[in-house]
Order: structure tokens, then sequence, then C-alpha cells
């Protein structure tokens, strides 16, 4: 379950790409600011960052830009901000978006289990409530962004009616809230089963969720259902703009049905695209385009 990685650069249109090679040689758009590692968390040892990705024109007095946190993919154990770069520059460049783009604690063998994860997303999202400003960003237009297990962390934490950790420093008493989430390709039900796509590995797919939550479904059933955006959504949710492959392999495209039903079910506004031809991730420039375009119009209109 990958967000979009370096690696994918030859498959990407020619701007997509153009963008990654610019990020990765330490430089972006002329007309957008990068400032890398930005720390925003410390986990025991552990330093978690950000990387702000902003468009250079917008004013800080008062802030201008709406926000919005991506969240890179990686299975909940692997892969980092750098992941979500590319298209972070491209909301920046394009729709003048402030983009954070964070890091998470890992799932591994023995340790950062969930709600490990999902506790570091709500932090982000009240660091950049307090500091977002200073970046040019109206804190008061707030959203999510994920891809794989990135797009499961955004709508957990979207859909999350209060802070789980707040901890006991200066942001303990801000919202972890947002406006609008996108999900790209996440799971959402991590209880149902996992065949929803004939070509796909059912059995994989469970090694992914139970390295993740740290133990088997027949286990603890009702973990699995309550780390599963679909069954935590509420009529109170925020909106949500989803996009999948049709022909996805890793993450069975039902998995963002189930969402979509779910969300018509509760009142909540959803926009869902299945990408035809695609598989997990957008590797066709057409269906680029189309997501840039309906993003840009979900956070027009919602944020």
């Amino acid at each position: 379950m990958r967000g979009i990685h370096p690696r994918l650069a030859a498959s990407l249109p020619p701007a997509f790409a153009l963008a990654l090679g610019l990020v990765l040689a330490g430089c972006g758009y002329l007309d957008v600011a990068v400032d890398h590692n930005i720390v925003y968390a410390i986990r025991g040892k552990e330093k978690l960052a950000l990387d702000v990705i902003r468009p250079r024109s917008l004013s800080t007095a008062p802030p201008t830009g709406p926000a919005v946190i991506l969240v890179h993919g990686g299975a909940w154990k692997q892969d980092d901000k750098g992941n979500q770069a590319p298209l972070a520059q491209e909301l920046a460049h394009r729709q003048g978006l402030v983009c954070f783009s964070i890091n998470y604690r890992l799932a591994t063998n023995d340790a950062n289990r969930h709600p490990a994860a999902f506790d570091d997303v709500q932090r982000a999202v009240r660091w950049v409530r307090a500091n977002g400003a200073r970046y040019g960003a109206d804190t008061t237009r707030l959203a999510l962004l994920g891809g794989s297990a990135g797009a499961h962390l955004a709508l957990l934490a979207a859909f999350a009616t209060e802070t789980r950790d707040p901890g006991s420093d200066e942001l303990s008493a801000l919202s972890s809230g947002v406006k609008a989430v996108v999900d790209m390709w996440g799971p959402s039900d991590l209880a149902a089963p996992w065949d929803g796509n004939p070509a796909g590995d059912p059995e994989e797919g469970k090694a992914f969720i139970e390295n993740y939550l740290g133990t088997r479904f027949a286990a603890d059933p009702g973990l699995f259902s309550n780390a599963s955006p679909v069954h935590r959504a509420t009529a109170a949710s925020p909106p949500v703009l989803i996009f999948h492959g049709s022909e996805d392999t890793t993450v069975p495209p039902d998995q963002s049905r189930r969402l979509k039903e779910r969300l018509v079910a509760l009142g909540v506004p959803v926009f869902h695209f299945l990408l035809p031809g695609e598989k997990h991730g957008i590797a066709q420039k057409a269906n680029w385009e189309k997501a840039y375009t309906e993003i840009d119009a979900f956070f027009k209109r919602y944020l």
C-alpha cells in the first residue's frame, strides 16, 4: 500500500515527473517555497517532521491560503513524507494551497502499532492549526489528503469526534478536526473481506493490516472495526473526495465503494471517482488532470 514514490516517476505524466525531478534536485517551481524537516512532535527518541510546500506569493498577515495536510502511504510500515512532495508541489503551484507533508510513526514487529500513527496525524493537525499562519495558511480552512495507508489515516483522523491523545502541552486545547478529506485509493474497512478484486491477493492485504494492528482478526475483530473509517463515520463527518483505480490489486476498489455507500446513508457529501484502467495509484496523464480538477473544485467548495 504505497503512496507516490520516486521510482514511479517514469510512469507519471510529464508535469508530475518534472515536479518530482525538481524536488529530488532540491528545488521546485519558482513560485513555490519549500521548508524541510520541521519537527511537529517528539515521540520518545523519535522526532516527527513535516515539510511545508507553499506559494511564495501568499500573505502571512493575514494568512490567505487554504491548508492541506498530506499523509503518505506505505502499508503503515514504510516510506516517508517525500513521497507526497510531487503532489504537494503541484497543489501549491496550481491551486495556491499551503501543503504540510508529514511523517508519522511506522508500524514495526514490536512497536508503533495502531493507534500510534493515528495519534500522530491528529497531532499534526493541531500543530498546523497553531503554526500554519506563519507559512501563509488560513487554518480555519484545513483539510487532510492521503494516499493508500495514508488515506486510511486521513479518513480516520477526519472522522474522529475528539482528540484521542491531546497531551499536556500548548496544543492540548486545540481541535484536530478538519473541513474536508481526500481519499486516494485508501483502505476504509479493515474488517471486511479483502477479496473485492478477484485479481488481488487477500492474504497479502490481511498481512498488511495485521502488522499494522498487531493481531489477527479472529483474536480481536472489534479492533479491526474500530480502526476502520467506514465504521467511524457519522452524520457530522466532513465531506469526502474519493479516487480509486478500477484495476487496483493492492487495495480492492470495493473498499471505496463501501465507504461511499456508508457516507451516502449518513447524508455526508461524498464524491467517488473510479478511474478506469488504473491500478494502485494513477499512471495516466488524463486521470491525473481529472484528479487535479476534482481536487480543485472540492477544496474551493468546502474550504
